[in-house]
């Protein structure tokens, strides 16, 4: 990547940081941002983001080619899905907590997003990473990939001191992203059967265009 790109690239990115937010005022996330597909059209990017409480976002936002600047997609040409992973500690075992179904953008627009509740959906006092589908119809197929957070640890007492709240345990054996590729994560809990990576991680089903 050349190096004025590279500057463009991390100023779109920058930019966006509270784009998984929008609807929910969040601070403090675990969030991750790339590129998930470049094409002579438009750029597109994800981002996984995962806070303190749980609250999961996640957003597909599309560029101008050579990836900076927002570029306005028709409606129904993006595309977000979003994938809550809970870690079981004693088992060493991540787990599907919740998953969406994907959401086009309904009008033009340079983004979509999909974000949760803001609840810890499977429990305090675990570890979580959230995953995204960031993908662009380009007339005859979805071009994208998806982009995991980092691991978040959320606390049994969401209303404990700052710095009670800050002693989280060891981090997970295995991180959320190797579970995720070895096709180690279990459906439902941390007993439930494996789903293989590309089930897991698949592209939207649904035709873009409508």
């Amino acid at each position: 990547m050349k190096r004025r790109r590279f500057a463009r690239s991390m100023g779109v990115m920058a930019a966006a940081i509270g784009l998984a937010f929008t609807s929910s005022g969040q601070a403090g996330a675990i969030a991750q941002t790339a590129i998930t597909y470049d094409g002579a059209s438009w750029c597109i990017y994800g981002q996984a983001a995962v806070d303190e409480a749980a609250f999961s976002g996640a957003v597909t936002f599309a560029t101008h080619p050579g990836c900076g600047g927002y570029k306005t997609m028709p409606a129904h040409t993006l595309s977000v899905e979003r994938v809550l992973l809970a870690y079981d500690m004693p088992n060493n075992r991540w787990y599907e907590c919740n998953r969406t179904t994907p959401v086009q953008n309904t009008t033009a627009s340079y983004y979509v997003n999909s974000n949760s509740n803001g609840h810890a959906t499977c429990g305090l006092g675990q570890w979580y990473a959230s995953f995204t589908a960031a993908y662009a119809w380009d007339g005859t197929a979805w071009r994208g990939a998806w982009v995991g957070s980092n691991n978040q640890w959320v606390p049994v007492s969401l209303a404990a001191s700052s710095a009670t709240k800050s002693a989280s345990p060891s981090a997970p054996k295995t991180s959320a992203a190797d579970a995720v590729k070895r096709g180690e994560v279990r459906r439902g809990n941390s007993t439930g059967p494996r789903i293989a990576t590309d089930e897991l991680l698949k592209a939207p089903a649904t035709p873009g265009g409508n």
